[in-house]
Order: structure tokens, then sequence, then C-alpha cells
């Protein structure tokens, strides 16, 4: 077997690392968008500056390698800027169906 051949089963597992990964970012979004709703019931801001200092210090400390820890700052502040947007359109969402 060529080196090239090998590569199939790594391409494979990264294949079944990235269905996880698809499937914990939609659970995660389904958490966020029911935090936006509450904030949405009690008027608060959908940004929490402090919440997203916190979630990066957070995954900071569960970091252990081999990815370093400014690539998951990258990864995780596109993750919460998805999550912002998702809230501030949920939350126009729920306020265009409160008026109907």
């Amino acid at each position: 077997m060529t080196e090239i051949q090998g590569i199939g089963g790594h391409r494979e597992e990264i294949d079944r690392i990235d269905e996880q990964i698809v499937e914990l970012l939609n659970s995660r979004r389904k958490q966020v968008l029911a935090i936006g709703a509450i904030k949405h019931t009690g008027h608060e801001p959908v940004l929490d500056f402090q919440r997203e200092s916190d979630v990066i210090h957070h995954v900071h400390s569960a970091n252990i390698g081999p990815l370093p820890d400014d690539e998951i700052a990258a990864f995780y502040e596109l993750i919460l800027e998805y999550s912002a947007r998702a809230q501030r359109a949920h939350a126009e969402y729920l306020k265009h169906n409160e008026r109907q």
C-alpha cells in the first residue's frame, strides 16, 4: 500500500468527526435560540460581552491540543458571531409573530 492509499482511512475518520461537529453545532444553535427567546422576552440585549469572554476562556481551559488557543479562539469568535446573528433573526421573527 502506498502512502496515498493510506490517506483514505484518515479521510473517512475526518468525515465522521465532521458529522459529529455538525451535529454538535446544531445542538448548540438550538440552545442559542432558546437563550435568544429568553433575552427577547426579558428585553435583554443580544450581545453579552462578558459571556463571550467567558466562553473563550472556557474553551481555552478545555483545550488540550494540538490546536493552539489562538485557533480555538478564532473558531469560537465565528461561532459567537453567527450565534448573535441567529439570535437577532430569531428576535425579529418573534417580534413579527407578536404583532399578528
